[in-house]
């Protein structure tokens, strides 16, 4: 998916951005928060060494920050982009990042190992 996506995309920029494995902000503010919310599925977790290792062979930076969510930093990264009237492509499987789309400048791309789909402003609501 990531050889497709760099092949049809053709991205000027690209990261990866990963969760910290420490409490963010929102932990502090609130003890219970995610506490209902099920551990990453174990399919996935052993998948992780493997996709890091194939985001340094094909020299893609790894972004993670301590008491942050990867999905601040993926929104937090969006906005400075856009400030700099550079569109940001978001491509995640979260339903919750196309609340991040402001045509034409932060877009979200949802993907399979099938097919691609642009989410829009349109698109996303």
């Amino acid at each position: 998916m990531l050889r497709k996506l760099l092949n049809d995309e053709k991205p000027d920029y690209i990261a990866a951005i990963f969760d910290s494995s420490t409490p963010t902000f929102r932990h502090d503010n609130f003890a219970g928060y995610k506490a209902n919310r099920a551990d990453m599925p174990d399919d996935l977790k052993s998948q992780m060494p493997y996709i890091k290792r194939v985001c340094e062979a094909f020299n893609i930076p790894m972004l993670k920050t301590d008491g942050f969510e990867a999905d601040d930093l993926i929104g937090t990264l969006a906005h400075k982009i856009a400030e700099k009237n550079m569109q940001a492509v978001i491509v995640s499987n979260d339903k919750d990042m196309c609340q991040l789309v402001r045509d034409p400048l932060i877009v979200c791309m949802r993907q399979n190992s099938q097919n691609v789909k642009k989410k829009s402003r349109r698109a996303a609501d």
